[in-house]
């Protein structure tokens, strides 16, 4: 063989090692937030986004961050998204439901957001630490927020959810929700107290299950399927439901410790089904 063609073919094997890990698939790549760090402006994001323990990222007013793919942002530290009624921060994965994983915040993580619209993504926001939100509105998504730690949502609009508005297992507080052509506003097996809920156009209010408390005040809804569904052991008090071109007022399944009271329900079809008792005082 000439030399020449013999060292073309060594250097061919030498570089195969190299072609063949550059065309074998790796893990998905994962931006490491390691800093205090601020977004501002347009931010596209095409890998998944970690921000560590000790780190703040801040979201500046009017920022519009775009998520391409099936992304992730985890919260370690702390998330500030600091939108304004003048100057909305923007989260986006596309159109559709699911387009994006959403953002958790881990047991050690904090996240305090206001004026704040989230779309297209599969969970919004999870909360398995701490949240405050503030006049955030989420659309087109298959849950907007699921608490497992302990989270304050004040004004929280929910557009077009697949699934509920919030799911609380954990801790949370409400004031003033509004949820419109969704599948259900509430699931809750945790400690929610709510005041004041409007929802329309829906399929249900509330999924009550077992071990849910609290308290459920200034609730209304118009054109939904039925209010609330109710099962198991709960130690929750609904004072003041408001229903119109409603189908079913209340669905029970082994019930015990569900309290209502203060209903005003003229347009409902059927009254109360299953085979529970509850509390009507």
């Amino acid at each position: 063989m000439p030399r020449s063609h013999f060292a073309t073919l060594i250097l061919i094997l030498l570089l195969c090692p190299t072609v063949i890990s550059m065309l074998t698939p790796t893990a998905d790549a994962t931006t490491v937030i390691s800093q205090n760090t601020v977004w501002v402006g347009d931010v596209a994001i095409t890998d998944d986004v970690r921000v560590d323990a000790g780190a703040i990222l801040t979201i500046d007013p009017a920022t519009n961050v775009t998520l391409s793919g099936f992304r992730h942002i985890l919260i370690e530290g702390t998330l500030r998204i600091e939108g304004t009624q003048a100057g909305v921060v923007q989260i986006d994965g596309g159109s559709a439901a699911g387009g994006w994983g959403g953002i958790t915040i881990a047991p050690s993580g904090i996240l305090v957001a206001s004026f704040a619209q989230i779309s297209g993504a599969r969970g919004a926001v999870e909360v398995q630490g701490q949240a405050q939100l503030d006049n955030v509105t989420i659309t087109d998504s298959y849950i907007g927020v699921r608490v497992n730690g302990t989270a304050t949502l004040d004004d929280l609009v929910c557009v077009r959810m697949q699934m509920q508005c919030i799911d609380v297992s954990g801790t949370a507080t409400v004031n003033r929700m509004l949820v419109s052509d969704s599948s259900s506003a509430i699931a809750q097996t945790g400690h929610l107290v709510l005041n004041e809920l409007a929802v329309s156009g829906s399929g249900a209010v509330a999924s009550i299950g077992p071990g849910s408390s609290g308290l459920h005040t200034a609730v209304s809804a118009s054109s939904v399927g039925s209010a609330y569904s109710v099962s198991g052991q709960t130690s929750l008090l609904v004072d003041g439901l408001t229903l119109s071109s409603t189908t079913l007022l209340l669905e029970v399944h082994a019930v015990d410790g569900f309290n209502l009271s203060n209903v005003i329900a003229p347009e409902v079809s059927w009254g109360i089904t299953g085979s529970s008792s509850i509390n009507l005082v």
